[in-house]
């Protein structure tokens, strides 16, 4: 199954963020958690953002 470009963009940026959110709870990066949880948050809306340009892309009639 071949997936586009803006689909792996949007899985690798949903699982980035997952791993900031994570990250953000271990003990030696507690200094940094509002940055990685910011972070995370603007790449949750990037991935929302692409998701939905690709939605319109494929409603385009062509």
């Amino acid at each position: 199954m071949n997936h586009s470009k803006l689909t792996r963009w949007i899985v690798a940026f949903t699982l980035i963020a997952a791993a900031c959110i994570l990250s953000s709870q271990i003990a030696a990066l507690h200094d940094f958690a509002g940055f990685l949880w910011l972070f995370a948050l603007v790449l949750l809306i990037t991935a929302t953002t692409l998701a939905v340009i690709r939605d319109r892309r494929r409603r385009r009639p062509t």
